[in-house]
This record gives structure tokens, C-alpha cells and sequence, in this order.
């Protein structure tokens, strides 16, 4: 699937197909690098990439009822742009 994506950007934009999997692969390395940073990314028409934290909680094993203690972490967050939403409305 991620070949056919590249194959339809690389004709899309007249360009060899190498030429735009090096370019998406660069800008998705970049989100990558940004996101484990803790940076937030805007992409405007696309929407905003960002970190949250979660806060440690107290989880129980369904088995046993028993309780653990699950860590704090990180994890992505994707806010879409809102005209995205629109279209995603007006197209249900």
C-alpha cells in the first residue's frame, strides 16, 4: 500500500517515484524527531500532531480483579484541521 501511495504522489507531481519516497520518508522522520521532542506540529488544512501525557493510574487484571499500577507515559495526539472536519461531515 505504502508503494502504491508514492507511485500515485510521484505522478501526480511528474517526479520518479524514488524521488517522492525519499521526500515523504525525510518528512516523516521529521514528525517523528519533533513528536518524541515533545514539539507539536501543525500542518495547516491537515491538522495538528502532538504529545500528551498520561497520567499513572491503578488498573485492575480482569481475571483476578487484582490491581497494578500502570506508569505514566506519552502517547500521540491528532487534531484534524477543521475544514477537514467539515468535509468529513458534508461527505456522511
Amino acid at each position: 500500500r505504502k508503494n502504491e501511495v508514492f507511485a500515485l504522489e510521484a505522478k501526480k507531481l511528474k517526479k520518479p517515484p524514488h524521488e517522492v519516497k525519499q521526500i515523504i520518508e525525510e518528512f516523516l522522520e521529521v514528525l517523528k524527531d519533533s513528536t518524541i521532542k515533545g514539539e507539536s506540529i501543525f500542518i495547516r488544512g491537515f491538522g495538528t500532531i502532538s504529545t500528551i501525557t498520561q497520567k499513572a493510574k491503578v488498573g485492575r487484571i480482569l481475571k483476578t480483579g487484582e490491581p497494578i499500577n500502570i506508569p505514566a507515559y506519552r502517547k500521540l495526539k491528532f487534531n484534524p484541521a477543521e475544514e477537514w472536519k467539515l468535509k468529513l461531515k458534508s461527505n456522511s
